[in-house]
Parts: C-alpha cells; sequence; structure tokens
C-alpha cells in the first residue's frame, strides 16, 4: 500500500511548516506497513515554498516531493498533484496547508477504509482559534466538519481531510474542474462526480485534522460570506449537472425556502445568544447564494493573492 499525501499551498510557510512537522510524526499501528510520499504542490509561480519543503525533507523520514503549478487557482494545483502521482500509488489523501494532523490521522483513514469497504473514507476537521476569538464562534463550530460517526455515510465531500482509492480517480478519469479556480468547491464538484458513480465517502472518527484559523477570519462577515460562496458553489454545480427550466425552478424554490426558514429562525433562536442569530442569518446568505448561483453569479473567493492566503482551499 502506497499513499500519495497531496497538499497545495499559497504563500502560508507557517501554515506548511506546521503541517509539514505534523505529517513527518505521524503513526502507523492499525496499519503497519504504509509507505507514504507527501507531495506539495506551490501555487506561486516563483516557488516560494521550496525552501520550506528542503528544510523538512531534512528531518522527515519520508520522500517529500516539491512541485509549481504557475496557474492559479486550488483546482489546477489539485489537478497538478494527481499528475504527479505515479502507477505504484494505491491511495491519494488531501490535506490543506492550514491545517495539522493528529498523528494517527493517516492510520484512521486507512483502517476505515479496510474495516468499511469504502473507497473514499472523510475525517473530521475541527479549528484551532487564536486568542480572542469571539466566543460565539467557537461554540458555533461554523467553521468545522464533523464530527462524525466511524462507517457513517456522508452526502458530500471535501479535500480539507480526505483519502481516495486511486482506482476511483483512474477509473472515472477524475479531474477537479477548473471554472472553480477562483471560488473554490472544486473539491466538492470532484466528489459529487464520485458520488453520482456510487462511491460514497464513509466517516473516519478519529482521522482528526485541526485547521488553524487566522483573526481576519474570526469575523461575522467571513462566516457568513462563506455560506454565501457555498450557496453559490451549490447551485453552480446543480446547473452543470441540468439546466432544464423546471429544474432551475425547483432550485430557485429551494433557495427561497432556506431564506424562508433563515427569517423565522431568528426570533426563535435569538434566545441564544449571538450564535443563534448567527445560525439564522446563515441559512439566509447561503439561500441569497443559491439563488446568485443560479443566475451564473460565482462567489470569487480566491480572486486576489490575498484572500487566497488566509482562506482554506
Amino acid at each position: 500500500m502506497k499513499v500519495a499525501v497531496c497538499v497545495i499551498t499559497f504563500r502560508r510557510p507557517e501554515g506548511l511548516q506546521r503541517l509539514l512537522q505534523g505529517l513527518s510524526q505521524l503513526k502507523f499501528v492499525k496499519n503497519p506497513c504504509v509507505e507514504f510520499v507527501i507531495i506539495v504542490v506551490d501555487n506561486d509561480a516563483s516557488g516560494p515554498m521550496r525552501h520550506i519543503v528542503q528544510l523538512a525533507q531534512q528531518t522527515c523520514s519520508c520522500e517529500i516531493i516539491y512541485s509549481v503549478e504557475a496557474k492559479q487557482g486550488p483546482a489546477s494545483a489539485r489537478n497538478r498533484c494527481l499528475d504527479l502521482i505515479t502507477a505504484e500509488f494505491t491511495h491519494i489523501a488531501f490535506i490543506d496547508d492550514d491545517e495539522v494532523p493528529q498523528p494517527q490521522w493517516l492510520d484512521e483513514l486507512l483502517w476505515t477504509n479496510a474495516a468499511y469497504s469504502s473507497s473514499i473514507v472523510q475525517g473530521p476537521v475541527r479549528s484551532v482559534f487564536p486568542q480572542g476569538a469571539p466566543s460565539w464562534l467557537q461554540r458555533g463550530r461554523f467553521l468545522e466538519f464533523g464530527p462524525y460517526q466511524d462507517g457513517e455515510r456522508l452526502t458530500f465531500g471535501y479535500c480539507g481531510n480526505v483519502l481516495i482509492a486511486l482506482e476511483v480517480v483512474r477509473s472515472l478519469k477524475l479531474r477537479f474542474e477548473e471554472r472553480f479556480n477562483m471560488s473554490g468547491g472544486e473539491d466538492q464538484y470532484f466528489m459529487l462526480k464520485a458520488m453520482r458513480a456510487g462511491y460514497f465517502p464513509v466517516a473516519s472518527a478519529d482521522a482528526v485534522v485541526e485547521e488553524w484559523i487566522p483573526k481576519n477570519r474570526t469575523t461575522l462577515r467571513h462566516v457568513l460570506m462563506r455560506k454565501y460562496g457555498h450557496g453559490t458553489t451549490l447551485s453552480t454545480i446543480s446547473l452543470i449537472e441540468q439546466q432544464s427550466r423546471s429544474a432551475r425552478l425547483t432550485r430557485a424554490a429551494k433557495g427561497l425556502a432556506r431564506i424562508g426558514l433563515g427569517i423565522i429562525q431568528v426570533p426563535l433562536l435569538l434566545p441564544r445568544g449571538k450564535k443563534g442569530v448567527v445560525q439564522a442569518l446563515s441559512n439566509i446568505f447561503f439561500g441569497a447564494g443559491y439563488l446568485a448561483g443560479l443566475s451564473g453569479n460565482l462567489y470569487q473567493a480566491y480572486a486576489y493573492p490575498e484572500a487566497r492566503s488566509t482562506k482554506s482551499q
């Protein structure tokens, strides 16, 4: 068994250092015969992360492959990862450059893969907040994925913490859609194509990664615009899948229903304080984003370099 642990990075040196250090400390108890290689794709044409990878290679027992993808955007960078994977690899794992895995991370993903005979395994993402982050954000867990139960079947997927059997990628000839380069959501569409073919992710409860949240992502605006962007992405994906008039009307009704739900929730959740209000507003912004996506307005979350270096890809 040989795993390609893939990382795409963009002007985030401290995050990449943390991640590579975490990957160098992985432990394998349930799967003692695992070989893994780290693939780092730098999405900056000047290659500023090369020296960080070279330093990490001095203390890491596994091989680290470094490459540059000049075309801007997470979809292009992820496709470069796919291009670097040779025939002897059996699995690919994606983890983001603002995350740090717990030592059992990859071991747990592989165990779940075997225990549940699942070709795609998804792990939880927990937030690590900076000092002074608002309590409503921490209590609301608005930026997290999970927690999950082992073997839980999921109907969505993301590349912040995932293991995929490469036979699925190869048989379906999966690629990341580059129209999502400036918006994100390329991983959701990638996973959706796999699910359309019958490959649904299952959860691995203890395959935990921690996402380090910068201060500028601890604001109400960031949380709500993230929900808005998620809505535009999902509606854009739905248009790619089906473009009939009836399908558009059905999706528009869903967007309006989500907005209506949020409006109803505002007074109901008000007793919970700001956390409750944000939950309600999140539904409103998601619904608004969903409607905007149906009219062709895809939220360009990565349109500016400073946005990409402070947001999860």
